[in-house]
C-alpha cells in the first residue's frame, strides 16, 4: 500500500528507516504502510448502551477516543477492546463524574499502543507503535 500524499486526511501510517539523507519517500523500498483509523466522539456521559452501539460502528476502526465519559474509578467500559481511561471528577450530590477521557483499541490494531504520561489531568497520550504519539486533550473548563 501507498499513502496518498495529496491527501492530508489519509488513513496510512508510513514507516519509512532515517538514513543520512533524512527520512526515505513512502515510495522507497524499505518504507511499510500501515493502515490505521483513528476516531474521536463527545460521549457527553458514556452509557454502557451507547458503547455498544459506538463500537458496532466503529469496527474499521484501530483506536477510538471518547471524551466526556464520567466514568469514575474503578468503573472500565465493558468490551474486548484495550482500554486507557483517564477518569472524571466526582459530581457532588450525583452518582457520576465529570470529564474524563478513555481510548478503546481495537484487537485488530496493526501497532502496539502503550499509554505515556502527560503532565495535566486533562490528557491522555498514547504512543502507537515505537514513534507516533497521540494526545486527546480535553480543555474546555477554560472557556
Amino acid at each position: 500500500m501507498v499513502p496518498d500524499q495529496s491527501t492530508p486526511s489519509s488513513p496510512l501510517v508510513s514507516l519509512g528507516s532515517h538514513g543520512s539523507h533524512g527520512p526515505s519517500s513512502p515510495l522507497s523500498s524499505s518504507s511499510t504502510s500501515i493502515p490505521l483509523t483513528i476516531g474521536l466522539w463527545n460521549a457527553n456521559g458514556l452509557q454502557e448502551s451507547t458503547a455498544d452501539d459506538l463500537l458496532r460502528h466503529c469496527q474499521s476502526f484501530s483506536l477510538v477516543f471518547i471524551t466526556e465519559t464520567w466514568l469514575l474509578p474503578p468503573h472500565r467500559i465493558r468490551t474486548s477492546w484495550t482500554q486507557f481511561n483517564l477518569y472524571g471528577s466526582p459530581v457532588i450530590n450525583s452518582y457520576r463524574g465529570s470529564q474524563g477521557v478513555s481510548a478503546l483499541v481495537s484487537p485488530r490494531c496493526p501497532m502496539a499502543v502503550v499509554q505515556f504520561p502527560v503532565h495535566t489531568k486533562y490528557a491522555l497520550g498514547l504512543r502507537l507503535g515505537r514513534s507516533l504519539r497521540l494526545i486527546c486533550l480535553r480543555y474546555d473548563h477554560l472557556w
